[in-house]
């Protein structure tokens, strides 16, 4: 078993594994103490959590009769019997791990123990999306890529390139660069 993060002084330990939390408030319970370790801004703490759940509510999408996920809409969608909690809370626990992961690497150990206190290996890699792992892994990869490609907080005028291609707008330019009229098309 890997070695538990620092913890920081920052908050009393979490224990992110009560067993009486359903999967996604344990999740959330990581998350949030990665977050307090790390100590990031709280534009970047809201945008890290938006991911992560983005990345939660797409992978429960695929075992729910009408809802479709953010990034492949109801392309991943399992049948009836797949349906099950243990399947929804597998694909869930992988799409959270790989978000997350990606968000605070430095927070992996804290991660890595979470999915150890639910059953699962954290180096299943498995795509096939006929697997719960498989479905949570798919669905984070999506999340993470389009979160890599189309919003970048740390450099704004890459986001207004992406987001408003051949329009002029007005936005934030950065860190000691206030707002201007950025070209989308620049």
């Amino acid at each position: 078993m890997s070695p538990r993060p620092d913890r920081g002084s920052a908050a009393a330990p979490q224990d992110v594994a009560a067993t009486t939390d359903n999967v996604t408030i344990r999740w959330d319970n990581a998350a949030l103490q990665a977050i307090r370790v790390t100590r990031l801004g709280p534009p970047i703490v809201a945008r890290a959590l938006a991911v992560a759940h983005t990345a939660m509510d797409d992978a429960w999408a695929a075992y729910d009769d009408q809802a479709v996920g953010t990034r492949l809409g109801g392309s991943l969608r399992r049948p009836a019997i797949e349906r099950t909690l243990a399947n929804k809370n597998e694909a869930v626990s992988f799409a959270a791990y790989r978000a997350l992961v990606d968000l605070f690497p430095t927070q992996t150990p804290l991660f890595n123990d979470l999915m150890a206190s639910l059953g699962y290996d954290p180096e299943n890699r498995s795509t096939d999306v006929v697997t719960a792992a498989g479905v949570g892994n798919v669905v984070a990869a999506a999340v993470i890529a389009f979160r890599h490609h189309a919003y970048d907080y740390v450099r704004p005028v890459t986001a207004v390139h992406f987001l408003f291609a051949g329009k002029k707008v007005r936005a934030w330019a950065g860190p000691y660069r206030g707002t201007r009229v950025i070209d989308g098309a620049d």
